[in-house]
């Protein structure tokens, strides 16, 4: 394995708490993957029509609005915790409490087409930094959880 683009990552690149996460990820190449995922989410986001998208499936749980608000928060503090790595930053990386973040957030008051043209924004900026894979790989840090 001599890429990101074609590798599956060891148990011991990453913290246990993620192995429920990475082991839903197909064993294929991850850029394809990260893309096609942006289709998959517009034909999603493209179906939530008018009160759906502000109706929680269960009481006490998030509104679709807030779900999607929460893809977009989680995949920025994740490309953020990528630059820091290949920047060999020594500075503990923070964690996030999704909870507390949604508590402050306003996603149920945007539109779900703003929150696809924030989460193209992100997806585009984190695929354009791609080169920090290499860097990544050959920094061996660990990431606070």
């Amino acid at each position: 394995m001599k890429n990101w683009d074609n590798e599956y990552p060891k148990s011991s690149e990453y913290a246990h708490f993620y192995s429920s996460y990475v082991n839903n990820v197909p064993k294929e190449n991850v850029i394809s993957l990260l893309n096609s995922q942006m289709h998959e989410f517009y034909t999603i986001a493209n179906a939530i029509r008018g009160d759906k998208a502000l109706t929680p499936y269960a009481d006490g749980k998030w509104t679709l609005k807030q779900m999607i608000g929460h893809m977009i928060e989680t995949e920025r503090v994740f490309a953020y915790r990528a630059l820091s790595i290949s920047r060999a930053d020594k500075t503990p990386l923070p964690g996030m409490d999704q909870d507390e973040w949604m508590k402050d957030s306003n996603y149920n008051s945007r539109s779900v087409a703003q929150m696809q043209l924030i989460k193209k924004l992100y997806r585009e900026s984190f695929m354009a930094a791609r080169g920090v894979d290499k860097i990544l790989k050959k920094k061996g840090f660990k990431i606070n959880v």
